[in-house]
């Protein structure tokens, strides 16, 4: 099992999620932006999951997104996109699943352990 890559601006969000994830035994890696997600996904540790924000500095999710697909080594890693955006006015390309913000946790939780189990 890799770890679950948690991509958001909002550290709140990415607490609450670092938390959730640990006590259901996933390592977890955290990124403020697509930048720092890309620098993680590249380095030689094992991501099984991507949950990635819309709306963020420096690079946006989207943008990650268009990145992470031209690049052979990490186009295949799941990407569940989280945002506040209307669903269908989000990319489908490359996203495994879109949890609208806010969204069940627990959800969540279950389409995490579905892709890394």
């Amino acid at each position: 099992m890799g770890s679950v890559l948690v991509v958001d601006d909002d550290p709140a969000m990415r607490d609450s999620l670092d938390e959730v994830l640990r006590d259901e035994g996933h390592s977890v890696l955290l990124a403020e932006n697509g930048l720092q997600a890309l620098q993680l996904l590249r380095a030689p540790q094992r991501v099984c999951v991507v949950l990635l924000d819309v709306m963020m500095p420096v690079m946006t999710g989207l943008e990650l997104l268009a990145t992470k697909r031209a690049e052979q080594a990490i186009a295949p890693i799941p990407v569940i996109l989280m945002s506040a955006f209307q669903v269908d006015q989000l990319p489908r390309e490359g996203v495994t699943r879109i949890f609208s913000k806010p969204f069940d946790t627990g959800a969540l939780l279950k389409e995490v352990q579905r892709i890394c189990h």
